[in-house]
């Protein structure tokens, strides 16, 4: 198994509507073959401070998803509402 970790800054004023054009998109990512679970959470103190954290059953579950329609729509849903690059970590379950 493993953890993608994805760390989004978005643009002030944009967090409501990103997060509610991401709730279809992770309904249709939690569907894909291989996601044990998909997850988008906003920070408490900072609205415009997001983490998406999936689980995948293995790499090459995840890499179908990387290019899986449901995420070529997502990145262009979001390119606009981020105020930086992503940056994104694939975890290993150590225990």
């Amino acid at each position: 198994m493993i953890v993608v970790i994805g760390k989004l800054t978005l643009k002030p004023g944009h967090n409501t509507v990103f997060m509610d054009g991401w709730a279809d998109l992770v309904a249709e990512y939690r569907k894909e073959s291989g996601c044990i679970s998909y997850e988008v959470v906003q920070v408490v103190n900072n609205a415009n401070l997001c983490y998406m954290v999936s689980k995948w059953n293995s790499e090459e579950d995840y890499e179908r998803h990387l290019a899986s329609p449901p995420y070529q729509k997502a990145y262009t849903y979001s390119i606009g509402f981020l105020a930086k690059v992503p940056e994104i970590d694939r975890c290993v379950v150590a225990i």
